[in-house]
């Protein structure tokens, strides 16, 4: 949770200043090291390394995909996507479905 929080206010920054592609690749790129650093630690304390640096990694994503809706949409037509985004994601975990909550 540290690391996501740190990372945000990273690459919110970085994606700013240098564009959303090359932030949002540098992301991913540390995302897949940091997982490979967590496959292949050797105690706890490696494994809660990487697990942080995949927190900031993870960040780039969150923080920049919403700077690229923002940036392709308008306020009313950004509202409604990012309402059918979280829709499909809380879907997705199974934890509720259409007719339990009504919606649909």
């Amino acid at each position: 949770m540290v690391g996501l929080a740190i990372g945000q206010l990273v690459f919110g920054p970085l994606s700013d200043k240098y564009g959303r592609r090359s932030p949002l690749l540098v992301a991913m790129g540390l995302f897949l090291i940091s997982t490979v650093g967590c496959i292949f630690s050797r105690d706890i304390s490696q494994f809660v390394l990487w697990r942080f640096v995949q927190g900031v990694a993870g960040a780039g994503g969150v923080v920049i995909s919403r700077s690229i809706a923002a940036d392709k949409y308008s306020a009313h037509e950004l509202a409604g996507m990012l309402a059918y985004y979280w829709r499909c994601q809380w879907n997705s975990y199974g934890s509720c479905s259409d007719r339990r909550w009504g919606i649909g």
